[in-house]
């Protein structure tokens, strides 16, 4: 055989079990950190002198390289899995936090009226937040569908819910209004909202629970699409992609109005427009 080829298939043996070993060590770190055992992997039995030594010897080498891929394919795949675990966890914590959201704006609409109506369409919102917290998430757009109906029965305006909060019910006025770094437009606002602006005060946005601390809804998760999409039902989707175009959530509206056209949605989302007039 070639010198060289002898060379090279050397040279691979070399980086395989560079590789290995590095695996395993890692493995061994994870585990000492996490309360998994010894930092390096020591024996937890006595009698770790000279035994220690003459085993290392004898079993290194026939087992050294099986128990070495099989800790470096443990390692990661226990990387993997720990991923997934968190993944879910903040899944379940984002689910968590939306729902409580939903409960809230129910729960303000039915406080400014006792009319059998309104009080059946928050029923019907109710039945579709708790399906949303069980895991169904097309309910979340049915559900603030619902109360939006709510609103509009408190306060037929014939008028876009207020953008800052869609829960103060249908607006009453438009105002101008631009996000940071963005370009005025006028947008549908409820009185008080008005009133506040007109003061030089700023208006009362919807603060929802994140990760990091109460943001605006516009700021938060792109999840609220469904949110904000359903508080607009029966409007042009596109309307709600133009009034929060230049924050993190309108960013995210049109691909997510796409999509539901695309999917069949049977919710009715009113005339499609354009995104830009």
């Amino acid at each position: 055989m070639e010198s060289w080829v002898i060379a090279m298939v050397f040279a691979g043996v070399v980086v395989v079990a560079a590789v290995v070993g590095v695996a395993v060590t890692t493995r061994s770190v994870i585990r000492g950190v996490f309360g998994g055992g010894d930092v390096f992997g020591a024996s937890t039995s006595g009698g770790g002198g000279s035994s220690g030594g003459s085993s290392g010897g004898s079993s290194g080498g026939s087992s050294g390289g099986s128990s070495g891929g099989s800790s470096g394919g443990d390692l990661f795949v226990g990387l993997a899995d720990a991923a997934l675990r968190a993944t879910a966890e903040s899944g379940r914590e984002e689910l968590a936090r939306m729902t409580s959201v939903l409960r809230e704006d129910v729960a303000e609409l039915r406080s400014r009226s006792e009319s059998a109506a309104v009080n059946t369409a928050l029923t019907r919102a109710t039945q579709h937040v708790e399906a949303f917290a069980s895991g169904g998430q097309s309910h979340l757009y049915r559900a603030t569908a619902a109360m939006a109906e709510a609103g509009r029965l408190l306060a037929p305006t014939g008028r876009p819910a207020c953008l800052f909060n869609p829960a103060h019910g249908p607006a009453s006025v438009e105002v101008d209004w631009s996000p940071a770094g963005s370009m005025p437009r006028r947008v549908p606002v409820c009185a008080e909202d008005a009133a506040r602006i007109t003061a030089g005060q700023p208006p009362r946005v919807r603060q929802v629970p994140t990760d990091v601390g109460p943001r605006p809804y516009f700021a938060a998760s792109h999840l609220y699409a469904d949110w904000v999409l359903g508080w607009y039902a029966g409007e042009d989707p596109y309307l709600t992609a133009r009034l929060l175009a230049g924050t993190d959530l309108g960013a995210h509206l049109p691909d997510r109005i796409q999509g539901r056209r695309e999917s069949g949605s049977d919710n009715p989302m009113g005339t499609f427009g354009t995104v830009h007039p």
